[in-house]
């Protein structure tokens, strides 16, 4: 083999290892980000699920993560309104079903996330003293 060869072969290889090298560290710095992310990923994966209990739960930690993020907590504003509505229908079902502790439990659980939901801390303060009447 001729000089050049050689020293074109060594070029390519040198090429490839630095190639190699810029791609694990670019990986690295994604995975990086990722992470510190991960709590506004998860909530947006649980959004979009419709599983709003652990969306608030995920964009309350990223909030905390991230105060200053005005989207943070406009999703979690709007996360905490979709969990409140969605307690509330689960609290209708259970009641029309006559479980008047679970659906006491779920109108707290909206008001939770919902104090100002007078209805729903309403309804459950009548279950309760239902409740308390049939005992």
């Amino acid at each position: 083999m001729s000089d050049q060869m050689i020293m074109t072969r060594r070029a390519r290889q040198a090429v490839y290892r630095w190639t190699a090298i810029g791609a694990m560290g670019l990986t690295c710095v994604l995975i990086g980000a990722c992470a510190s992310s991960g709590a506004r990923g998860k909530a947006n994966q649980a959004a979009l699920r419709s599983d709003w209990d652990a969306a608030v739960a995920y964009y309350r930690e990223a909030v905390q993560e991230d105060p200053k993020a005005l989207e943070l907590k406009i999703q979690l504003e709007r996360a905490m309104r979709e969990a409140s509505s969605a307690h509330i229908t689960r609290a209708k079902k259970l009641e029309e079903q006559d479980q008047l502790a679970g659906a006491a439990a779920e109108y707290r659980q909206a008001v939770e996330y919902d104090p100002s939901n007078s209805l729903a801390l309403s309804r459950a303060l009548v279950l309760e003293r239902r409740m308390r009447d049939l005992s």
